[in-house]
C-alpha cells in the first residue's frame, strides 16, 4: 500500500485545461485546472494562467473558481483573443480575467 501511495504522488501535479495561439502567432495564452495530493493525502487544486511570448512569460495562479468546467473533456471555450493580438480574455460565467501582452 505504502509503494502505491508512493508512486501515485510521484505522478505530480495532475492538470487540464486550454491553449490557444494569438492572431499574429506570435504568443500563446494557457489556462490549467490543477491537482495534487500529498503522500498524506493533503489535496491542493489551483488555476494557473499564462501568457507566453516575445521572449517572456507572464504567469499567475489562483485558488480555484467555483462553477467552472473547461479543459480537454469539458468543450468549453475559455480563452479569447483581441483581433489584434494585443490582449487576452479568460471568460468564465461569473467572471473575466483581462491581459495585456508586453511587447
Amino acid at each position: 500500500m505504502i509503494a502505491y501511495r508512493y508512486i501515485y504522488v510521484l505522478t505530480g501535479n495532475i492538470c487540464t485545461g486550454e491553449y490557444r495561439k494569438s492572431p499574429n502567432a506570435v504568443y500563446q495564452a494557457d489556462v490549467m485546472d490543477c491537482y495534487s495530493e500529498s503522500f498524506f493525502g493533503q489535496k491542493k487544486q489551483w488555476f494557473e494562467f499564462k501568457v507566453i511570448g516575445n521572449n517572456q512569460t507572464q504567469k499567475f495562479t489562483t485558488s480555484p473558481i467555483t462553477k467552472i468546467f473547461f479543459g480537454s473533456r469539458a468543450g468549453n471555450q475559455v480563452i479569447y483573443w483581441q483581433p489584434d493580438s494585443s490582449a487576452v480574455k479568460f471568460v468564465f460565467p461569473e467572471m473575466e480575467i483581462r491581459v495585456k501582452v508586453q511587447k
